[in-house]
């Protein structure tokens, strides 16, 4: 009797460890097919220092480019991310700074594999969104949207400060999907209006900036 007693643990333990084995690999999730692996941004992106406005009186340093694990791009730090089903899956930034100033420079680009320019053009749109719906957002008192002529994306003004009469920096932002790219290239230039010695914006031509934006992701013409 204890013999058979025994017999028939030793079959539920065994049984037990059965059931907890198959219940385990069942909540295991099912891998979704794999995507078009993405590519690190390439170096070849950023814009030269000499094509960035106001570099004659900032003087503005080499890009010093870093990847990120999300888009970091500066109209998305001030005016909010768009939704996060049309984010990059590969991102990177590069600041530049101007000796003695609070000027500065960010570039930031957000690429899709194989070109995918379906995806660029939504998070440039999701972007453009953002903008609109910006003035009042933290710090941000008005901002100025304005489409470029061609396919070359758009520009935007931003007057930033804790008083709305009394703006203490602009923020010139240039945003491009070149065609065939699968990339988002967005420059955001950053001027004081306040302080010691602040430099006056000089106005410059937007699509001159979005073609030296672009030229570097351009696979034909530009």
């Amino acid at each position: 009797m204890m013999m058979r007693l025994l017999a028939a643990s030793v079959v539920l333990v065994a049984g037990f460890g059965q059931g907890f084995t198959m219940a385990t690999a069942a909540a295991e999730p099912t891998p979704s097919p794999a995507g078009p692996a993405s590519k690190p941004v390439p170096a070849s992106v950023w814009i030269s220092p000499g094509e960035i406005p106001m570099s004659g009186d900032y003087h503005w340093s080499a890009a010093n480019p870093t990847a990120t694990g999300r888009a970091s791009f500066l109209s998305m730090r001030l005016c909010g991310s768009p939704s996060a089903d049309v984010l990059p899956p590969a991102s990177a930034i590069a600041t530049q700074a101007a000796s003695g100033t609070p000027a500065s420079v960010v570039q930031a680009a957000g690429q899709w594999p194989d070109g995918n320019t379906d995806g660029a053009a939504a998070f440039q749109s999701g972007i453009r969104s953002q903008l609109n719906y910006c003035p009042g957002v933290g710090d941000v008192i008005s901002v100025d949207l304005r489409p470029a002529p061609s396919w070359y994306g758009f520009a935007a003004t931003l007057l930033v400060g804790k008083e709305r009469d009394n703006p203490t920096s602009e923020v010139h932002i240039y945003n491009v999907v070149p065609p065939e790219s699968g990339t988002v290239s967005e420059l955001a230039v950053t001027v004081p209006r306040t302080g010691r010695e602040p430099s006056p914006w000089k106005p410059v031509d937007d699509a001159t900036v979005l073609r030296a934006l672009a030229q570097p992701l351009c696979k034909g013409s530009c």
